[in-house]
């Protein structure tokens, strides 16, 4: 295994863990019949959700365009 691969699955288990461990407390809250407790969960994995998913579109090596091309007119 290389290094690269080391480090990717490093960061992979940084992001995953946090992630599964609100989804984990929402399943928690929710068999306990604690509403408020599971909309707010709801409400964080909405967020990740959200933000991992603009994170992918507008990255440099999407096809979407980045937050800095977009309306900004290029010198010619």
């Amino acid at each position: 295994m290389t290094c690269t691969r080391i480090v990717t699955a490093g960061i992979a288990l940084l992001i995953i863990l946090p992630v599964l461990r609100v989804f984990l407390m929402l399943v928690v809250f929710v068999r306990e019949r604690d509403f408020l407790f599971s909309a707010i969960a709801m409400l964080v994995l909405a967020i990740i959700v959200l933000g991992s998913v603009l994170g992918v579109a507008y990255s440099p090596s999407g096809d979407a365009q980045s937050f800095e091309g977009r309306g900004s007119r290029r010198p010619e």
